[in-house]
């Protein structure tokens, strides 16, 4: 149980299922785009209700162990957004676009910082990275100024938008962590191999003392160290 914790805690893997959310939405609106927003905002207020309920009910079944938690606030907030997305859906459906214009926005600029980390690391798939994330700038801005007549071809458009998107942030992400997982590794070497020379040539200098303290001895007439040391 605590290994599907830690697994589902990993950043990674969060990334990898928005991004696969986005691609299922997307591909929803392609297929329906005049019903898929309205079941997507109920079947999501239903979502947000249901952990809005069972964190305040944990709230107040658990002992108070910590004075200044928003458990509260956060089960009252979600229960509260999602009656809007269920019986306001209709609002929700005529600011969509602007929404996920926003969310796309957001997200270009997020690629945008892996990409500047990745230049950074001198990794050459950065400009890649870069690249996405202009495309994906673009797509949002479109969406945000909504340049088109029919609500069921920017609904279309929106999909396409999620779609890319989704697919477009995973190879971003694959690309972003190798560079980083790559960049560990030849740190890790580098340091060993430091290490290493560091030791040699300690180990160096202790022989050629030794050589020298016998060779004193041997002038002097004292007793010969025959210490050994293995390089």
């Amino acid at each position: 149980m605590d290994k599907i914790k830690n697994f589902f805690k990993s950043k990674n893997v969060q990334n990898y299922l928005i991004s696969i959310a986005f691609m299922v939405f997307g591909i929803l609106l392609i297929i329906f785009p005049q019903s898929a927003i309205k079941w997507v905002c109920l079947a999501s207020g239903v979502l947000l209700i249901v952990c809005g309920a069972v964190k305040l009910i944990n709230y107040f079944v658990t002992e108070l162990k910590i004075v200044g938690g928003n458990s509260l606030a956060v089960s009252v907030a979600l229960i509260a957004f999602g009656l809007l997305l269920i019986f306001r859906y209709e609002f929700i459906t005529s600011i969509f676009a602007l929404i996920f214009g926003i969310v796309l926005t957001v997200d270009a600029v997020l690629k945008l910082q892996r990409a500047v980390d990745m230049l950074k690391l001198k990794a050459k798939s950065g400009w890649i990275v870069f690249a996405v994330a202009l495309i994906t700038l673009a797509i949002g801005l479109v969406v945000i100024f909504n340049p088109f007549e029919s609500a069921v071809t920017l609904a279309i458009f929106v999909g396409i938008s999620l779609l890319v998107d989704g697919i477009l942030d995973i190879a971003s992400q694959i690309f972003y962590s190798v560079t980083v997982n790559g960049s560990g590794e030849d740190s890790q070497s580098g340091s060993n191999k430091r290490v290493l020379r560091a030791k040699v040539s300690t180990e160096n200098e202790e022989q050629t003392q030794n050589e020298t303290d016998n060779q004193n001895a041997a002038v002097n007439g004292d007793p010969v160290d025959d210490k050994i040391i293995d390089v």
